[in-house]
């Protein structure tokens, strides 16, 4: 009875779509699923005709995993401790790396978020052995922006500042791993039921108050005009 599988049970499936990153090594992709980031790495396998950048579309190459709530605290807590500090120029380099579906064998993964030569970059290892040892990787690097300061008009003179867009938003996505929590819906539900509330005893006021008998003047509508305040 408890091992018998169950047909009629229905698993809740939600995933949202939330960002994508392309590069010259994979597209990253990442999507809400129920209460957790779901993680979508799908290796660059050459060019087409006009040049344009092709990524796998075969699952045997595409590598794909979740981040949990916890993992998340995890990673923002050694993104904050190890990578920032490289990326602001404290030391050369830094990276972070969580394990994620924690089975033995090849489904073990370990998803990894780093700064190194200047390169900020997203990486999972699978086929991971018994000493960490993995078969595989898929590396996506992060693009960048930059913004200029001390810009003059008159002689086109700037200083650049490069800022690791790509990477943050990646990184925004999950510090909002939160958000999939249902504090919101609880908050929504809270407010539905104050809402009743004082619809019910607004009812039972009216309801207490004697109601006097009157009638409010009407007017019939020609046209629209009646409504312009304007010839």
């Amino acid at each position: 009875m408890f091992f018998r599988s169950n047909n009629s049970r229905q698993e809740i499936n939600l995933n949202t779509s939330l960002y994508t990153s392309y590069s010259e090594t994979a597209q990253l992709n990442a999507g809400a699923w129920n209460k957790q980031l779901s993680i979508n790495l799908k290796p660059c396998v050459g060019k087409d005709a006009n040049g344009l950048r092709q990524y796998a579309e075969d699952r045997s190459q595409i590598i794909s995993t979740s981040i949990t709530p916890e993992n998340a605290i995890a990673l923002i807590t050694g993104f904050e401790k190890e990578v920032l500090p490289a990326i602001n120029g404290v030391k050369d380099g830094g990276s972070v790396s969580i394990v994620i579906s924690a089975d033995n064998g090849d489904a073990r993964k370990i998803l990894t978020v780093g700064y190194e030569d200047g390169i900020a970059y997203l990486s999972i290892a699978i086929g991971i052995n018994e000493t960490g040892v993995a078969s595989n990787v898929i590396k996506h690097t992060f693009n960048k922006r930059q913004y200029l300061t001390n810009y003059v008009s008159s002689t086109g003179s700037a200083e650049e500042v490069v800022v690791e867009t790509d990477l943050i938003n990646f990184m925004n996505k999950v510090y909002a791993i939160k958000d999939l929590s249902p504090v919101i819906a609880h908050s929504v539900k809270y407010n539905d039921m104050v809402k009743a509330a004082y619809q019910r005893t607004n009812q039972n006021y009216q309801n207490s108050t004697p109601q006097q008998n009157f009638q409010a003047n009407t007017t019939n509508v020609n046209s629209m005009e009646d409504f312009l305040p304007f010839d």
